[in-house]
């Protein structure tokens, strides 16, 4: 499991800061960023839980990558929860 730099650099930009990160695995891909509208606070995106825009109230790029994976946890969690409530009422 490897984050993957994916920030986008304009020829004047300081190009040894990191402003998106993307982890893609199997059946998920979490993309934590760095929003020019957020001070800088970052924001985690997951297309494949319908998440689209989070804050994550941090500006530490792993903090935010450990909190994006605990958020898709999380979510996960609560979808099979779902999933397992329905058994037996079928």
């Amino acid at each position: 499991m490897k984050w993957v730099n994916r920030t986008a650099y304009s020829q004047k930009s300081d190009k040894s800061e990191i402003r998106t990160t993307m982890l893609e695995l199997t059946h998920i891909t979490i993309v934590v960023s760095k929003h020019i509208h957020h001070d800088d606070e970052l924001i985690m995106s997951c297309n494949d839980l319908n998440i689209s825009v989070r804050s994550l109230n941090v500006t530490d790029m792993q903090e935010g990558q450990a909190l994006a994976i605990e958020i898709v946890k999380n979510e996960l969690k609560d979808m099979l929860g779902d999933l397992t409530k329905l058994e037996g009422k079928s």
